[in-house]
């Protein structure tokens, strides 16, 4: 018996072994597969950010004839170098040999991205060009740009290498700023550019742009960030504290209704010590280390007032529910007829919410339901 037991060990290693292996590399495959999808919404992010751009520039009140406007595009890594090209007019053939070939297979397209053998053409409109083909380097993730308008079009250009650099890039661009909501992003705690807009991006594609009733309105939203890890003043206790005036100092630099400061935070250490995420007037401050979902609840109350549909008697000593839209003594007139119901329970035990739960109720959620979309449309709707 002792002898088929010592036998059969090497192998019971051997499958465990093999087993772990499989984990790894499905492991692996799968965060592969979470990176590429991301790349391919920042790169969806950059396309329409930019065409965006171009449409704007290139006539209007706002943008008169020969006016100038410096811009920085954000990119997913792995990008090398943007080029753009008008085939309808005489090229530079000596400026690019690698592009030329791509340029001569797609000659209806002209932008084009280096590796170029791994990002596909597009065609983007508004487009003049004075040097072309155009080819400009990404550094650090970003593309520094030049827009000139011209009547009708947009030229682009590369900004001179001892231009002042652009602090506030364009992460996600519809419209011009009177027209639109701006939310800029500032990081706090950060080591890397990298990873402040990787968390950015995260925030953006995935809670933004996948929550209703943002995601059927997100051609009213400009998104920014500014990669300046300055001292912002903060404090990390119980909640975050940070200094107001810096914080409205360095997002002064980006066009800002909304201002998002993501504090980077370790999550052991947050289990040990949580941070609560917080929202005052305007302005957000983000634990990173919570769940996704709780800047969704923050803007809930930034941008619609709407109220924690939680309990709790201690903080809220002083609670008027006539200030929020989304509380209300039984019956709850307030909402009818979109009522999905009259739950108690809002802020404190002495009044109700419209839903059972809610993404301000429960940060497991992922919808603010009908009474509070309602209200968040309402001031969505100034932007038609």
């Amino acid at each position: 018996m002792k002898a088929q037991l010592t036998l059969g060990k090497p192998f019971i290693y051997a499958l465990i072994v093999i087993i772990s292996l499989s984990l790894i590399i499905i492991g692996y495959s799968f965060l592969q597969d979470i990176t590429a999808s991301a790349k391919e919404k920042e790169l969806a992010n950059f396309i329409l950010t930019l065409d965006n751009n171009l449409k704007t520039h290139s006539s209007g009140p706002v943008y008169t004839y020969g006016s100038v406007d410096d811009k920085t595009f954000s990119l997913p890594s792995g990008i090398e170098e943007v080029c753009f090209a008008d085939n309808s007019k005489e090229k530079n053939e000596l400026a690019s040999n690698e592009l030329n070939p791509w340029l001569n297979s797609f000659p209806e397209h002209n932008l084009f991205i280096k590796p170029f053998d791994k990002f596909p053409p597009y065609k983007i409109g508004f487009l003049e060009l004075e040097e072309n083909p155009l080819c400009i380097k990404a550094v650090g993730g970003k593309l520094r740009l030049r827009l000139t308008s011209k009547g009708g079009l947009t030229q682009l250009s590369a900004l001179a290498a001892d231009d002042k650099d652009v602090d506030c890039v364009s992460i996600f661009f519809n419209k011009n700023h009177q027209e639109s909501i701006d939310i800029v992003f500032l990081g706090y705690g950060y080591s890397t550019t990298e990873s402040f807009a990787s968390d950015a991006n995260d925030y953006i594609n995935n809670q933004f742009l996948n929550t209703e009733p943002f995601k059927s309105n997100k051609e009213k939203i400009n998104f920014y960030r500014i990669d300046d890890f300055t001292d912002l003043g903060c404090e990390i206790k119980d909640w975050i504290s940070c200094s107001e005036f810096k914080i409205k100092q360095l997002a002064s630099q980006c066009p800002n209704d909304h201002i998002i400061v993501l504090v980077d935070r370790n999550k052991i250490k947050d289990m040990i010590s949580p941070v609560r995420s917080s929202a005052l007037s305007n302005t957000i401050k983000i634990n990173t280390a919570d769940r996704k979902t709780v800047l969704m609840h923050e803007f809930g109350h930034s941008f619609a007032s709407l109220a924690d549909e939680y309990v709790d008697n201690s903080y809220y000593k002083e609670f008027n529910e006539e200030n929020y839209p989304n509380c209300d003594s039984t019956p709850c007139y307030k909402w009818q007829p979109l009522t999905e119901g009259c739950f108690k329970g809002c802020s404190t035990n002495a009044f109700f919410r419209p839903t059972k739960s809610s993404i301000m109720r429960s940060l497991k959620e992922n919808s603010y339901g009908i009474v509070n979309e309602n209200e968040i449309n309402k001031r969505l709707d100034v932007y038609e």
